[in-house]
């Protein structure tokens, strides 16, 4: 199954109120070569400055970035043309990039439909981008969301977790 590592910058901690200003992919795979880069304009007026620091851009250069549509369609032939198979998205912090990276595939995208189909291994959640009817996508993250709380704790029953209550 091939990888695909992403990494994500934005101006605030979630997709929607705030916006992703930058993100890189590359296909996990040698020598690295393939690569997708796109800087996006911001969708709110809502921002935090020192969240939008991190990306080393200021307000006045994101505003003068592409389209978050045509960035997205860009992404979206990348991975069609560049991934074989399924992708498996993977980063760090992989809850915070791929929030935003999975809400604006649903947001400015009509080629992809993301549903999350993996579960936790190794820190290292599973997103495998799919065309499929939303009532399965609904079916599919239940069972999803079921099947990680089990897992989540099984996890920490085993090996528990100092200060972290366990609530059933």
């Amino acid at each position: 199954m091939p990888y695909v590592m992403v990494d994500i910058e934005s101006d605030g901690p979630i997709p929607g109120d705030y916006s992703m200003i930058c993100f890189g992919a590359v296909l996990v795979e040698e020598p690295l070569d393939k690569t997708f880069y796109g800087q996006l304009k911001p969708i709110s007026e809502q921002f935090i400055p020192e969240a939008l620091a991190v990306s080393g851009f200021s307000r006045a250069e994101t505003e003068t970035f592409a389209d978050p549509a045509e960035v997205m369609h860009a992404f979206a032939q990348w991975l069609s043309k560049n991934v074989k198979g399924q992708p498996i998205f993977i980063s760090d912090n992989n809850g915070f990039d791929w929030m935003f990276i999975c809400w604006y595939f649903n947001r400015f995208s009509s080629v992809i439909i993301t549903v999350l189909t993996g579960c936790l291994s190794a820190g290292i959640s599973t997103i495998l981008p799919v065309k499929i009817p939303l009532a399965s996508v609904l079916k599919t993250w239940a069972a999803f969301i079921k099947g990680c709380r089990k897992i989540c704790f099984r996890i920490l029953n085993t090996f528990g977790a100092p200060g972290i209550p366990i609530i059933r």
